[in-house]
């Protein structure tokens, strides 16, 4: 049951990451099978440098919030 847990947590949390900018070494021979090879329209890149990128929840709101009171009287 644990891992069902940790298994569901992990993909939920998968998908709140956005990547901001990600930088690359240059393409040489000594990291050549790192390297993405130039295809159609796109040039190669060597290996990645850098990963910049924030995660968490995107924030849709617009500046926005909600509130929900429940209240349960006894009679």
């Amino acid at each position: 049951m644990k891992i069902i847990v940790a298994i569901l947590t992990v993909a939920a949390l998968a998908g709140c990451q956005s990547v901001t900018k990600v930088e690359y070494y240059e393409p040489t021979e000594a990291n050549a099978e790192y390297c993405t090879p130039t295809a159609g329209n796109t040039f190669g890149h060597g290996p990645v440098k850098s990963i910049e990128g924030k995660s968490g929840v995107p924030d849709f709101s617009d500046g926005k919030s909600f509130n929900f009171n429940v209240s349960a009287v006894n009679l």
